[in-house]
């Protein structure tokens, strides 16, 4: 055998040897299942969530040296203290890495669920079991590993890793359950961070896909008088994989191109270009919530669509989230009147049909208003404003309907 095809050989059995070594230091997440753990214990419904902005690294010590060489009953521990005596709702770690690189599952809950901090924050805590202040090579893998995913899953930068010390904050009146505060530390533990992400990758390049499913439940035009009050449901069902952080990463309700619509309800909606936003809501995988739309109908009698989708707060466009209403105004009981053309390109609105009334405001060529009452002598009532009503000259109007 010739040189080369030696050497081709060497190279293949160690590219198969490196990948098997990636292999065994790619983690897998242990279950509270695999510890045998009475998850009954734990309070599901104090769970909250966020967007994840931070990651928190802690060391966890412990003065029994038969737990210390025993991972699993070490976590077990951990798990009934923290609910029994400490009053936790759950276990307060996202996951906890022990000296071999094992990974455990901590805190239950979906992506992003926050573990028991006492203010709401974005932060994915990761717990070392360990005494000694050094990080093992296989815990290096594994706590890499999982602050590689995170960054790369949220665009996280290096200075979004913090190693700090935790204490208990006592339950309140208004908040019966313990929480934990955190504070960096510049221990001797915390200065392994460099070594710790020397080869990770920061990009600061989200990953993150929210996918929705919009159902307006409507299957033919929705009728509706002039004038008349027409309010329209929505139902907003999260159909991807990723947990929606509405709490900080709000979703807003647009129009297609974020034009301002005619439709828009003044006072109703948030801006004339968007009808609402979601920001007090968590929405895991599967679940939805549902929205009002209340839509201006002093228009124009006919068939009318409106286009919207869902953004979210960094200006990326939830996937799926097109969605069209189509609704028809008829002529009603009441007229439609649109301002005409005038020699001051408005028309004054007056506290009285006299033009010495009080001049309470104007309104500019092209606006349509319901024409709530005539007068004998050439003045029409209108409500130029949401609960402001005053007179304007019918002479400058146009009947539409």
């Amino acid at each position: 055998m010739n040189f080369s095809k030696k050497l081709l050989i060497f190279v293949f059995f160690i590219a198969i040897l490196y990948s098997s070594v990636q292999v065994v230091h790619s983690y897998t997440q242990r279950s509270r299942e695999f510890l045998s753990l009475d998850t009954t214990l734990a309070t599901d419904s104090s769970n909250e969530y966020a967007l994840t902005e931070g990651i928190l690294i802690n060391q966890i010590t412990t003065d029994n040296q038969v737990l210390e060489n025993n991972p699993e009953d070490w976590i077990r521990m951990l798990y009934y203290y923290s609910i029994t005596r400490l009053g936790f709702a759950d276990l307060p770690f996202n996951v906890i890495v022990d000296r071999e690189g094992n990974v455990y599952q901590g805190h239950n809950g979906d992506e992003g669920v926050v573990p028991e901090l006492k203010d709401l924050e974005g932060k994915y805590l990761i717990g070392y079991l360990s005494n000694s202040i050094d990080i093992t090579d296989d815990a290096k893998v594994s706590i890499g590993e999982l602050i590689q995913e995170k960054a790369d899953l949220y665009g996280l930068e290096e200075e979004d890793v913090q190693f700090v010390d935790i204490r208990r904050e006592e339950p309140t009146q208004e908040q019966p359950l313990a929480k934990i505060a955190y504070s960096s530390t510049n221990s001797v533990f915390s200065q392994q961070k460099s070594n710790l992400v020397l080869d990770l990758d920061f990009t600061g390049k989200e990953d993150l896909t929210y996918t929705a499913s919009i159902n307006t439940g409507e299957e033919e035009v929705t009728q509706v008088k002039l004038g008349d009050q027409l309010v329209l449901e929505v139902d907003i069902i999260n159909d991807g994989e990723s947990v929606w952080f509405t709490k900080n990463d709000r979703l807003t309700l647009f129009t297609e191109n974020k034009e301002d619509s005619v439709f828009a309800k003044n006072g109703v909606w948030d801006a004339f270009n968007s009808p609402f936003t979601i920001e007090d809501s968590t929405l895991r995988p599967g679940e939805s919530l549902r929205r009002s739309i209340e839509i201006e109908t002093v228009r124009e009698p006919g068939v009318y669509s409106i286009a919207f989708y869902l953004e979210r707060e960094n200006g990326s466009k939830v996937f799926n989230s097109d969605f069209n209403v189509e609704f028809e105004i008829t002529n009603g009981d009441i007229d439609l009147i649109e301002v005409g053309e005038t020699e001051t390109g408005f028309l004054n609105v007056r506290q009285e049909p006299s033009i010495s009334a009080e001049l309470l405001s104007q309104v500019d060529i092209g606006l349509q208003f319901v024409a709530i009452e005539y007068s004998d002598d050439g003045w029409v009532k209108i409500e130029y404003t949401p609960g402001e009503f005053g007179w304007i000259l019918a002479r400058y109007t146009d009947k539409l309907n």
